[in-house]
């Protein structure tokens, strides 16, 4: 097991464009979503450029392998939702904070879990 590096952050205000996927992976549904819009909106290929965050939505119940998980990517006030994609804006907050590459994403979302 990997030591994943966690820390405590403040998050700014920001907008957001998120997208949601739902089953036994939903990460890469959500991210397929996300991608998709991106491309469409000509915002790749300065993905480096864009914050992305994401969490379970909604969890998975007791002994249930389905479960919801929410992609954001930080935009500017320009960007536009889509079918699949909503936009938001959050606030701010105060969260428990790791980062990740894809590949790693459900190995890192476990042991921050844990």
């Amino acid at each position: 097991m990997h030591r994943i590096e966690l820390s405590i952050e403040r998050l700014p205000p920001m907008r957001v464009a998120t997208a949601l996927g739902y089953g036994q992976s939903p990460e890469k549904e959500a991210w397929k979503k996300l991608l998709r819009w991106g491309r469409k909106q000509g915002l790749f290929p300065r993905l480096q450029e864009h914050r992305f965050l994401g969490f379970d939505h909604p969890g998975p119940g007791d002994g249930d392998t389905h479960y919801g998980y929410e992609q954001w990517m930080a935009v500017d006030c320009g960007a536009t939702g889509s079918d699949d994609i909503e936009i938001k804006e959050f606030p701010r907050g105060t969260y428990a904070v790791t980062r990740c590459r894809f590949s790693n994403l459900v190995r890192t979302w476990q042991e921050f879990v844990a």
